[in-house]
């Protein structure tokens, strides 16, 4: 069994299985809190795999699929069945080693409204600042592979998402900090359009009319925008896999950066008394020239 995942991602573990009665036209959450790296799939039809595959590899047409929930983690992922009957659902993992304890939960769902960019949702900021929380743990990944912000990658920013939009001065500096509970995390800021080309090249413009952000596992990261027009700009809170979503928190805030983060505005340390001997040049050890070194605490400079 594959459910159309990478051939490395073959779920070769023991598996159990349940049913379900599912109704055409609502929406259901499947959740599965794990004490083992687990996968688990959703589909309807024949007990073979050619069937299984065809159904839990569709991308929510007939099926789904939601990959590597982490030990004591949770995973999960909706779907809006087109006809009603009854579906299945495997737990399995893609190694006989890993198996134990879980929680299947399956539940009516609504999804949120800024699970789409025409849907999203206002911040506000409040003295300067204002921070929202979201969860994009089995949602819907609204273009596909179709955002790519000029990465020549098409699979960075497939995962799930939700959207926000927020009023930005012209020409004030902003700080976007996204703190995860998921890996493979993404941000992308663009411009008040939902055009799939307008946001790749307002993503992708490297900061002109928007950008791209990205951090390493589950660790906060911050990224800098200076628009440079004033007017409403949206953020989307993506990850680069279907299969990686979850809680998070996003703040926002105006932020002045140092006065000498670029180079035509460097400040001068003459006569500032941080020039320090720290040993003789290893070029010539018996001569008397001096290895120097300039110490400088530098906070939130690009």
């Amino acid at each position: 069994i594959l459910c159309g995942l990478a051939s490395y991602y073959a779920l070769d573990g023991n598996q159990v299985y349940y049913s379900v009665p599912l109704t055409a036209g609502k929406s259901y959450k499947v959740t599965l809190k794990s004490s083992f790296y687990a996968h688990f799939y959703l589909f309807n039809g024949a007990c073979n795999a050619a069937a299984i595959n065809a159904s839990c590899g569709s991308n929510g047409a007939t099926g789904d699929v939601q990959g590597y929930v982490y030990p004591n983690n949770s995973g999960a992922l909706t779907f809006s069945p087109k006809t009603s009957g009854t579906w299945k659902i495997a737990v399995d993992s893609t190694s006989p080693n890993y198996g134990g304890a879980f929680d299947l939960t399956v539940e009516e769902y609504t999804p949120p409204a800024n699970n789409t960019c025409a849907g999203t949702k206002l911040i506000t900021l409040s003295g300067g600042k204002a921070t929202v929380s979201g969860d994009t743990a089995g949602l819907g990944n609204e273009f596909g592979t179709g955002v790519t912000c000029g990465l020549s990658y098409a699979g960075n920013f497939d995962g799930p998402q939700l959207y926000y939009h927020v009023a930005l001065t012209g020409g004030k500096s902003y700080k976007f900090t996204l703190t995860p509970k998921f890996s493979g995390s993404r941000l992308y800021i663009f411009g008040n359009s939902c055009a799939l080309a307008t946001i790749n090249a307002h993503c992708g413009s490297s900061g002109t009319n928007g950008l791209y952000a990205y951090g390493s596992g589950t660790n906060s990261f911050t990224a800098t925008f200076k628009p440079a027009a004033t007017g409403i700009y949206r953020i989307a809170v993506d990850s680069y896999s279907p299969t990686y979503g979850g809680p998070f928190s996003l703040e926002v805030e105006e932020y002045v950066p140092p006065k000498n983060a670029t180079c035509t505005a460097a400040q001068s340390v003459a006569g500032l008394g941080w020039w320090a001997r720290v040993g003789q040049s290893s070029a010539a050890p018996d001569s008397p020239a001096q290895v120097l070194a300039l110490a400088a605490r530098v906070r939130g400079a690009p």
